[in-house]
């Protein structure tokens, strides 16, 4: 039954018009976002033929399937932690990841969930993927980073000791050529 109405409301959000603001084209400062026509004479309130459609019940999906996704209808649930994962019915609930959620975590509940055998909803393999190349991505850019300052660190601190040994040096030299002067002049 629950297939049935799943593929009613899969028609119905096919047929379903985009709701829009009356004259959204014509104000720049107008989002197309749905307002309810309130005018007296407004054309769309009235339902004058030509004119935009109205939000009514209609559209609406069936009430036993509303919530549900489009092709497994299970309902969502947000998870945060791996403990929430053992409270899921993984016959009529998937999961959404919180966003909030570090990248570890994620990959975390991932496994869990996928060793429980529930299923993810949001994100999705793929999402999960491109998430993991960035943050390696990321890495190898901070790993060179840190070697750049490091090579820098070191360059410098060897350039400071070659100077340091050339003041020591001149020194040295002008002590000695002191001690000659002085040892000529006795």
């Amino acid at each position: 039954m629950i297939e049935r109405l799943l593929e009613i409301k899969k028609w119905i959000k096919k047929k379903k018009p985009k709701f829009k603001r009356r004259n959204y084209g014509k104000k720049k400062r107008l989002s197309d976002s749905w307002r309810k026509p309130r005018g007296w004479q407004n054309k769309q309130r009235l339902q004058k033929k030509g004119k935009p459609a109205r939000v009514e019940p209609g559209y609406g999906s069936p009430r036993i399937v509303k919530g549900l996704t489009r092709r497994e209808g299970l309902r969502k649930v947000l998870i945060r932690n791996i403990k929430e994962l053992e409270r899921i019915d993984n016959q009529t609930e998937g999961i959404v990841i919180a966003s909030s959620i570090g990248l570890r975590k994620k990959i975390e509940i991932w496994k869990k969930a996928e060793e429980l055998g529930i299923i993810i909803i949001e994100p999705t393999k793929k999402q999960l993927e491109e998430m993991l190349k960035r943050h390696e991505e990321e890495k190898k850019k901070r790993a060179e980073k840190r070697a750049r300052k490091a090579k820098a660190r070191e360059k410098k601190t060897k350039e400071e000791k070659e100077e340091k040994k050339e003041e020591e040096n001149k020194e040295k030299k002008l002590e000695e050529e002191k001690e000659k002067i002085l040892t000529k002049k006795q």
